[in-house]
């Protein structure tokens, strides 16, 4: 097409329609032609953290011209072009992540104009891509932990509770490892139990908060109580066993506690004596709950003592005693005055005495129910009275034998005085009455006693005899003199009066005498014909020109001090046999057989002397820093006791008195510094000086009643006169028993 006027080069756009407008008759359109295409640039800018490196563009047009939809960098720009002018193109940003945000209008729209660069800009924010985690704790159980800590990714992150919770903020997105660990932050260990993983991978959400639960178990605390009831309980306890394990033992009344999972276990006691009865189910379960303690009490009921006594009295009493039924069961014979133990379970039970005579009765109740409570031992006493027909005989008979013998005794029945009675003879009162009467023999001389016991008690049966034995034991003072040159073994008379007989003549030693129980024979230190020293024994009525009945020891060794058992089977006596530094005290049967190193020691042991009970010895030793001091033992070897623990001084020469209450020895502890004559309790408490001369006085020992004492005291400085001394035990009336201007020596008289 021609415009008149125009130029025929297309002008395109404005001064196209210009010219056109200038001709009425011109067709604008077609002389405009073609829009120029418009361009459009989309600018983006994002800033911030954890920013996408692209973004996803959406175009799109009114037209159609305008199409895209693709990822595009998240900082630039992006070039449409050839968009159609004149259209309505409108731009959105899309696939923006979580973190970030579009600042302004999103999509954007503008109208394109032909030729025209329109410049749309999108201006994107991002925050940190950040989430939370919350840990908890829940724990259950009585026996619990202090706290626990947490790490978070290998890293520390504080303490927490055993039911708690805490929070940690800002973790980035992702796995995060989280570990519950003990409060001093270690690797838990122990005996709680942890439900689940640990570590464990925890993920963060952007803007959220992740939580975990750690779930611990500990134990709970279950406590077992025995209670046993009875005064015969099991005499070592119980065992326990719980789910089948030894639980190790438990005391008849106590309680333990154990550490358990929560749930159910199954508790067994176990050792029970047979005697004792366990309440309730055994073995039993016990369910323990999540929190709280759990526990159980075993009751245990065992016997209770009973003492069933006899006392019978009257006269004609039956000879052959009873029978004694409990609970039906088979009957059991019992004396008229006995005492008879049993243990049974608390309760009723049915006793009955039967064989009772017919002229006896029986009080209170015979059958009788007897109830025994559950913490206390009972006696019932079955009282039978017997009527006799008349009276009956007492008789008391005596026998003695020793030395330097009484004739007669005087005795008594019932504190009444009787008469006399031959040392060795028989008395019978055939008009006694029956029933129980006290028989005494009195004026027994200081050198005698009376083996039983003085007085007795005698029961005399209604038409029969009760006998009374007195069984009587008497010695002279036995000492060591040298009235011939040479040591021999003398016995004087007691009560002081002149005379003494030479008890051996033998061209060696004889020393250190020791009366036998019965004061028939003796022991005493000799030298025989021996290498070394020995121990013989002699008959007091065999002559003194006679060997020993025995020769008991003496082979190479020294044996020496000889002491007779208060029962007549033993000696003690003094020894190198062991081979020691020093000497031992030694125990040997009479026979000769069976020697026992009592002391075994590196020290001089020496003097031994018995116990009435004949279970201890006390004898001297220079085991304190060198000085002698008289010690206690048993015979065993066990038991050693320093009584006087004098490290300045000499204690030696201990001997017991006849009653075991006192020992009498010699010390040099005094004010002079010499040895004297000194008494002190069985213990070693109460030490007493007796006596307190300006010579040597030592070798103690005793009466057989007790109340005198003899031992030696040196006459001249040159230990050529020796003399035996008497006195009371309390140091009075003291006075010279032997007189012989010889080396009297070593004392024996109980």
């Amino acid at each position: 097409m021609s415009f008149p006027g125009l130029s025929t080069k297309f002008i395109p756009g404005t001064l196209a329609l210009t010219a056109c407008l200038a001709v009425a008759s011109c067709d604008c359109a077609e002389w405009l032609g073609p829009a120029d295409p418009a361009t459009v640039i989309v600018s983006l800018s994002t800033t911030g953290m954890d920013m996408p490196t692209t973004l996803l563009l959406t175009v799109t047009s009114t037209d159609g011209s305008a199409q895209h939809n693709a990822s595009v960098p998240a900082n630039g720009n992006t070039t449409l072009g050839n968009v159609t002018a004149e259209v309505s193109v409108t731009v959105t940003i899309g696939e923006v992540p979580a973190n970030c945000s579009v600042t302004g209008q999103n999509p954007q729209t503008v109208v394109t104009q032909s030729g025209i660069v329109t410049t749309l800009t999108f201006q994107v924010t991002c925050e940190a891509l950040l989430g939370d985690i919350q840990v908890a704790t829940v724990t259950t159980g009585t026996e619990l932990p202090e706290g626990y800590s947490l790490e978070i990714n290998d890293a520390p992150s504080g303490a927490i509770g055993l039911s708690d919770t805490k929070s940690f903020t800002g973790l980035p997105v992702g796995s995060h490892w989280v570990e519950l660990r003990a409060q001093d932050g270690s690797a838990l260990s122990g005996v709680c139990t942890l439900a689940g993983e640990n570590p464990r991978s925890i993920s963060v959400t952007y803007g959220q908060t992740t939580s975990t639960t750690f779930q611990i178990t500990c134990p709970v605390l279950l406590t077992v109580e025995t209670q046993t009831s009875g005064t015969v309980p099991d005499p070592d306890g119980y065992l326990l066993q719980i789910d089948a394990a030894d639980a190790g033992a438990i005391a008849v009344n106590q309680t333990r506690g154990f550490d358990l999972m929560p749930g159910d276990h199954t508790v067994e006691l176990t050792g029970v004596d047979p005697s004792c009865v366990v309440a309730g189910d055994n073995p039993r379960t016990v369910t323990l709950p999540l929190s709280t303690p759990g526990a159980t009490v075993f009751e245990v009921t065992c016997p209770v003592g009973l003492q069933v006594r006899t006392v019978t009295t009257g006269a004609n009493l039956d000879p052959d005693g009873y029978h004694l039924t409990i609970d039906a069961g088979a009957p059991v014979d019992i004396g008229i005055n006995a005492t008879q133990n049993y243990t049974l379970m608390p309760g009723d039970h049915e006793l009955e005495l039967s064989l009772v005579a017919g002229n006896c009765t029986v009080s209170p109740d015979n059958p009788r129910t007897v109830t025994l409570p559950t913490d206390s031992d009972i006696e019932t006493v079955f009282n039978v009275t017997c009527e006799g027909t008349g009276g009956g005989t007492l008789r008391i008979e005596t026998a003695t034998t020793g030395w330097d013998l009484p004739n007669t005794y005087m005795f008594s029945f019932d504190g009444v005085p009787q008469g006399t009675i031959q040392k060795t003879g028989w008395f019978e009162n055939t008009t006694a009455e029956a029933g129980d009467h006290t028989v005494e023999l009195t004026n027994v001389p200081a050198n005698c006693y009376v083996q039983e016991g003085n007085p007795q008690t005698v029961t005399v049966p209604d038409g029969g005899t009760g006998t009374a034995q007195f069984t009587i034991a008497c010695g002279g003072i036995l000492f060591e003199s040298n009235p011939m040159g040479h040591r021999d073994i003398l016995v004087g008379h007691s009560d002081g009066s002149p005379g003494f007989t030479r008890l051996t003549s033998s061209p060696g030693v004889d020393q250190d005498p020791a009366w036998h129980p019965s004061r028939t024979k003796i022991a005493y230190t000799c030298d025989h014909g021996v290498v070394g020293w020995g121990i013989c024994i002699r008959d007091v009525t065999a002559n003194m020109a006679d060997p020993p009945t025995t020769v008991l020891l003496g082979d190479l060794f020294n044996d020496t001090d000889p002491e007779w058992s208060p029962d007549g089977t033993k000696i003690a006596f003094k020894s190198d046999r062991a081979g020691n530094p020093g000497r031992d005290i030694w125990v040997i049967n009479a026979d000769g057989t069976n020697p026992v190193n009592v002391t075994n020691s590196a020290f001089d042991d020496e003097d031994p002397s018995w116990h009435p009970d004949g279970t201890r010895l006390v004898f001297h030793s220079d085991r304190n820093l060198g000085e002698n001091d008289v010690f206690l033992i048993n015979i065993d070897g066990s038991g050693l006791v320093n009584l006087t623990n004098n490290p300045l001084n000499d204690d030696e020469d201990g001997v017991f008195s006849p009653d075991g209450t006192k020992i009498v020895f010699m010390s040099e502890r005094g004010a002079g510094g010499d040895e004297e004559i000194w008494v002190m309790n069985a213990d070693g408490s109460g030490k007493v000086q007796l006596t307190f001369n300006s010579v040597d006085d030592d070798d103690p020992n005793w009466s057989p009643d007790g109340t005198m004492i003899s031992w030696t005291q040196e006459q001249d400085s040159f230990g050529l006169d020796d003399e035996i001394m008497t006195m009371n035990v309390d140091g009075s009336s003291q006075g010279n028993f032997t007189l012989l201007s010889t080396k009297d020596d070593e004392s024996n008289w109980k």
